[in-house]
């Protein structure tokens, strides 16, 4: 390290305190390290740019436009952290003189509104917590992802977008955004929307003239600026009080909702079940259950895992449908009748067996995911986001994932089947393909990278492929691409980092290289 070293971090714990601020190498290290791709190649290539000069945790929006002020004083690169718990190595160091900045302390709910409906929250608040709290007074922020509750809204929105179960009514969770604050790159405070006129009040994301909210969303992984608060939308809760878990796998559906899962034996039939449950705006979640998943989140050892898997025990198409009674019991009533024609209709196999059984951990997963985080997985796997697209063209991308999972050394993964998540009322769906691999062989991590970097490659320059857009966290495609958006979307991106973030001392490397 070099001689400034001691002064900066002298300077650092004048802001935090000194137990706040942190080079012990143990903990480095454990902010140097995630599942994915090339995370896992520079680990074993002993890459020393991975783990972070520094580790701070600050507690205040002010506290971290000191940190920032003082890293570009220092030269420093700044790493804003929400969970920390990723797949694709936005928070990890690429360069060195980096100063990892964790948000965990930062966890406070600063405001329910109950009136107009939406929470004040800072960036380490979880969905477990916003949901707990909100739940008490009959609200909630509209689901959560299928990954563990722990994890921290504002991070997981503006890295995945938020797309959660219940998607299909809610929408994601970077359209439940309402206003944004946060810290620039030159150390200024910005707030976006309403809250950033005097006496309009925290409550829209449009105000009058250019609003930069929609750009500094779409563009960040921490990229450009700092995100400290956020404001969010809230929605009426009809399930009451949170139910409890008694027999560990198996939770209770929350009140005034329903389940049911529909089998089909054709791509065809499910896809209009989609658009026919989407077009007669029923139920609240409505989603593929990926057989893998299923796999891993039902059975108590990998070794089960792996069996029931090869067995086919989980059908390929497996739909689950929740309806919940937002108004009352008779909506609920009338909700399952439109689906029950509506399954008859499109050759659905409705499931009531042993399968509806074990697959009931879906009850509390659905909603505030917990199961999830028990299950066994062997190795580590890396995430591709394969496009948000409407519905007419999920056959395509289908064909797209077989095409990067096909051939797959590691187990299980040549036939699995991708996520779909319908949301926006079936207006859009999203496709992601999970890649597994052996995080202790080098040599497969990198095979199984190449296949999948060559495979989107091809897709982005097929004139003919439909496809959107795809995210998948990988250099040099770092971030959102795809032949919809265009060839040259990267430099746009480019500039919107340099008129930001000039110096590229915001998280360099992961929304764009400069």
């Amino acid at each position: 390290m070099g001689d400034d070293h001691s002064s900066l971090l002298r300077n650092l714990q004048s802001i935090v305190g000194e137990e706040w601020v942190s080079d012990d190498q143990a903990i480095l290290e454990s902010y140097g390290k995630d599942p994915g791709f090339n995370t896992v190649l520079r680990k074993h290539q002993k890459d020393p740019n991975m783990l972070p000069e520094l580790v701070i945790l600050p507690e205040t929006t002010e506290q971290i436009q000191s940190i920032i002020k003082i890293a570009k004083d220092y030269r420093r690169c700044v790493i804003p952290i929400g969970t920390g718990n990723n797949q694709t190595g936005f928070c990890i160091p690429i360069r060195p003189k980096t100063i990892s900045v964790d948000t965990k302390r930062m966890n406070r709910i600063l405001k329910i509104d109950e009136v107009n409906m939406t929470a004040i929250i800072q960036p380490g608040v979880s969905y477990a917590r916003l949901q707990q709290e909100t739940m008490k007074k009959g609200l909630w922020n509209g689901g959560t992802p299928l990954a563990p509750s722990n994890h921290h809204l504002i991070s997981q929105i503006h890295a995945f977008y938020g797309l959660w179960q219940s998607a299909l009514k809610y929408s994601m969770g970077i359209r439940a955004l309402v206003n944004l604050k946060g810290v620039t790159s030159e150390g200024d405070i910005l707030e976006t929307g309403s809250a950033c006129l005097p006496r309009a009040g925290n409550f829209w994301w449009y105000g009058p003239g250019p609003d930069l909210k929609g750009l500094l969303e779409s563009t960040t992984t921490g990229s450009i600026w700092f995100i400290t608060e956020a404001t969010l939308k809230l929605f009426p809760w009809a399930g009451g009080d949170w139910p409890n878990e008694e027999v560990i796998d198996r939770p209770p559906l929350p009140a005034n909702h329903r389940i049911y899962f529909v089998e089909f034996r054709k791509w065809e039939d499910m896809y209009q079940f989609f658009y026919e449950v989407s077009h007669n705006a029923i139920g609240s979640h409505m989603n593929l259950c990926n057989d893998t998943f299923n796999s891993f989140n039902t059975q108590p050892t990998i070794e089960e895992t792996e069996r029931k898997f090869k067995e086919g025990y989980f059908p390929k198409l497996l739909v689950y449908v929740i309806l919940a009674g937002v108004s009352s019991t008779k909506q609920l009533e009338f909700e399952e009748r439109v689906l029950m024609d509506i399954v008859r209709d499109t050759n659905g196999i409705l499931r009531t067996d042993e399968l509806k059984e074990v697959l009931s951990t879906w009850h509390g997963d659905a909603f505030r995911s917990a199961t999830s985080m028990r299950m066994g997985r062997r190795g580590s796997y890396h995430l591709v986001k394969m496009s948000e697209l409407p519905l007419n063209c999920v056959e395509e991308v289908y064909k797209d994932h077989m095409s990067l999972v096909e051939g797959t050394e590691h187990y299980m993964t040549d036939e699995e089947i991708p996520w779909v998540y319908i949301h926006d009322r079936g207006y859009w769906s999203l496709n992601e393909t999970d890649s597994y691999f052996d995080q202790n062989d080098p040599k497969e991590c990198e095979r199984t990278m190449k296949r999948v970097t060559t495979g989107l490659f091809r897709m982005v320059t097929d004139e003919n492929n439909r496809t959107g857009w795809y995210i998948c966290g990988l250099e040099p495609l770092t971030t959102l691409y795809g032949p919809k958006i265009g060839p040259n979307f990267h430099l746009l991106l480019k500039k919107i980092k340099m008129v930001f973030d000039p110096t590229d001392t915001m998280n360099p490397g992961k929304l764009i290289n400069i």
